[in-house]
């Protein structure tokens, strides 16, 4: 099984409000190609210039116009 791996920009919208962006995404996807014993699996991280204070459900929009959930986990770490 062979792994891609993608980066580039998305949006992230609010899961209950569809139509509302909640903030601009840089991304890094890892991504394997489906065959017949298994399917297409991607996985990743993303960076957002603005902070996110709550765990919440999110959907994430890809420039190439693939979406998906998602769940954000902010970082807790002390600079």
């Amino acid at each position: 099984m062979s792994v891609r791996i993608t980066t580039g920009t998305g949006t992230l919208y609010d899961r209950e409000m569809p139509d509302f962006a909640v903030a601009n995404i840089s991304f890094n996807l890892q991504e394997t190609e489906s065959n017949k014993y298994v399917r297409k699996k991607w996985w990743g991280d993303f960076s957002v210039q603005k902070e996110l204070k709550h765990a919440e459900n999110y959907i994430i929009s890809f420039e190439d116009a693939r979406k998906g959930e998602c769940v954000v986990i902010p970082n807790t770490e002390s600079s």
